[in-house]
């Protein structure tokens, strides 16, 4: 769970030592296709974020434009605005062929088993 199941008085939120949010402290939080995240949730991460009440650093990864999902009402613009302090586009790899034989050959060394030539 995200935010596991203890509520939080004070701010009406749901926080637990078995959430990742907890297990996160003091680390790295990362959160694959955060475009997914139903309303409530983003409302949640954006109140514990304007709060301070978790000590993370979040990466948040997306294969989508976040600001059309803001424009579409999918996604909180003060979210955008909070998870938005730098932006690392990754092209697709068709868009970036001629790394595929340098990723191929790393990926033949990394796997090759003990003893193989």
């Amino acid at each position: 769970m995200l935010f596991g199941n203890e509520k939080n008085a004070a701010a009406n939120i749901t926080l637990a030592k078995s959430s990742l949010m907890a297990a996160a402290n003091g680390g790295t939080l990362f959160i694959d296709g955060i475009e997914e995240t139903s309303g409530s949730v983003q409302l949640r991460l954006l109140h514990l974020l304007d709060r301070g009440e978790s000590n993370i650093r979040l990466i948040a990864g997306t294969t989508s434009d976040l600001q059309a999902l803001v424009l579409a009402g999918r996604f909180l613009d003060d979210l955008l605005y909070r998870i938005n302090a730098v932006t690392l586009r990754v092209p697709p790899l068709r868009e970036r062929s001629e790394e595929i034989p340098r990723l191929a050959e790393h990926f033949l060394r990394t796997l090759r088993l003990p003893g193989t030539p």
